[in-house]
Formats: structure tokens, sequence, C-alpha cells
């Protein structure tokens, strides 16, 4: 996430969500998990406290798994220890959840993977590794506009092969990035259409992402979800 925007966008609403509606966001969580309602065990981690104006520093590479009381695994990337971070991270039930909140199509893409041509080989290898388990082999797709997914999903794959039950949650806030010059705001079906074209580009197939990553639509205003599956 970048700089957070004031009244819309996904780390308004997601800050929102965790702080004024807790018992709701976890009532969705349990209900897309399978999970009784209110039966879920969460456990929430803070981020780390910044002075620059009061942004607080975002969970970065695998430092959640030291304060969960889990020693880090060999083989993963190093460089991602300061590049790669979390909207939010906690454990449900003994599942660590990777989370990342979208409020509008545009997030779902970037600029794709900016590491030197050495790095960016390490890093194809690593998915293609982690993603084996699956049937996927990974290609120079995964590095390009739709590599946060695939590295997050890679990261996850890795976290689970050795041992560590972990997960991807992606919360896409729909109606969440009305304001008076820019409407961006995207319904369910638009989300949809846009993840659909994501997954496939990625090449994902039902395996990992039955396995690895779970997604929840949330109405920004109202904090109904479409419970509707379509994975």
């Amino acid at each position: 996430m970048g700089k957070m925007a004031i009244g819309y966008g996904s780390e308004w609403h997601l800050i929102r969500f965790m702080a004024r509606h807790r018992n709701c966001l976890e009532k969705i969580i349990e209900k897309a998990e399978g999970i009784e309602e209110g039966t879920g065990a969460f456990e929430w981690l803070d981020f780390e406290f910044n002075n620059f104006f009061l942004c607080d520093a975002e969970i970065k590479g695998l430092s959640f798994l030291e304060k969960f009381g889990i020693t880090k695994p060999e083989g993963y990337i190093n460089g991602w220890e300061g590049s790669q971070s979390w909207d939010a991270v906690f454990r449900l039930d003994g599942t660590i959840y990777l989370v990342e909140a979208k409020a509008h199509i545009d997030e779902l893409s970037g600029v794709g993977c900016q590491a030197s041509n050495g790095s960016r080989e390490e890093i194809k290898d690593f998915i293609t590794d982690n993603f084996k388990k699956y049937g996927i082999t990974a290609n120079d797709k995964c590095l390009g506009k739709y590599y946060q997914l695939a590295n997050r999903l890679a990261t996850a794959a890795f976290l689970s092969k050795n041992g560590i039950s972990s997960k991807c949650l992606y919360i896409y806030f729909t109606n969440g990035y009305n304001k008076d010059y820019d409407t961006k705001s995207a319904s369910t079906e638009d989300f949809r259409i846009a993840i659909d074209k994501e997954k496939k580009e990625l090449n994902l197939n039902q395996d990992i992402i039955d396995t690895l990553y779970t997604e929840i639509f949330i109405e920004a205003t109202s904090g109904k979800n479409d419970d509707s599956s379509h994975k």
C-alpha cells in the first residue's frame, strides 16, 4: 500500500473494518473458510510504530513468523524481506493468513518485478519450485503486471511446504473508491472479471486456488458480503 487516502481506498477501508467492524470482518472470513460463526481463534498482528508522520510500518517479509514463535525456514529469498509487505497478517485456527486489500481494478496489476536480471531469475526459480506441487510451471508472466499475486502465492506455498500452514486472503471492497472527482469503484462482478483474467494470465489452476487462496467481497458502506462461491 502507498500513502493512505482519507475516506476511500483499500487501506482506509481495511483499517475501518479492522478497527470499527472487526466482528463483521471476522464473520465474513469465518464463512469463507467454512468455520462456524464466532468459533474462530483469530490472532491479528500489530504493525510496527514509525514516527514519520505516524505512518506505521507494514509487516515485511517473513518477520511475522517470529511474532508467532516460528523459526523462519531455509530457502526464502532474502531480498524479499524489505520489498514484500503485507496489508495485514493474522493466524486463524493454526493457519497464517497473508492479507491483501483492493478497492479498485487497477490495484490488481502493477509494474511487475523490478529486480535486477540475476535476482529476477532467482525469484522465477523460487516461484517455479513452490508452484511445482500444484502442477504449475512459472513463466515470465509471473514477473509481469500480476507479479504481486504470484509472489504472494509462492510465499504461502513455501511456508506450507515447510510445515507452516499458510494462505493468501484477498479482500475486495466494492463501492470502496468513490470520491467527488474520481470514481473508480468496482462491483463484485467487475472484480471477478478482472480476477479471472489475472488467474488465467498466471496459469493458476483450481488446486492452488483451493489450497492457498481465499477471496472475499465486502460492500464498503454496508459491510455486506457476496457469499456466492466463485474460485
